[in-house]
């Protein structure tokens, strides 16, 4: 496996991927995937946490219909769709906007690295379908 600065040097980077060609699109729109997984799964986790172990303050059960959101979201983007791609993000980001203005800032440093990965993925959805064009 290379080492960090071969990855660079070759124009590999797995937080900002280059879009220009099919399998870089396709790299960029799996971080967005990830994103919605990672989501998902925490959010269903800490809700049911909530619900049956010790009530969390910002956590109850209607968090898992925003997990099945996010799920939702993640097969969205594992089939391509920038319609997901797009809302994943728009959601995410409402969410942390709703979250800061009612609880504070948390993990600025998770919310920045989920922030890229769904940015991420609407990159990597649209240039997905601008390479991915039949030819007329």
């Amino acid at each position: 496996m290379a080492n960090l600065s071969e990855s660079i040097g070759r124009g590999k980077n797995n937080l900002w991927p280059d879009t220009s060609h099919l399998d870089g699109a396709t790299t960029a729109a799996r971080s967005g995937l990830w994103a919605a997984c990672f989501v998902a799964i925490v959010t269903a986790s800490l809700a049911l946490y909530s619900e049956f172990v010790r009530p969390l303050l910002i956590f109850d059960i209607w968090g898992l219909l925003d997990s099945l959101l996010f799920a939702v979201i993640a097969i969205g983007i594992w089939k391509m769709s920038r319609i997901a791609a797009i809302f994943g993000l728009t959601l995410y980001l409402g969410e942390q906007w709703y979250q800061w203005t009612t609880d504070g800032i948390g993990n600025i440093i998770v919310v920045l690295l989920l922030t890229l990965l769904f940015v991420n993925g609407v990159r990597g959805t649209i240039a997905f379908h601008r390479l991915n064009k039949p030819p007329q």
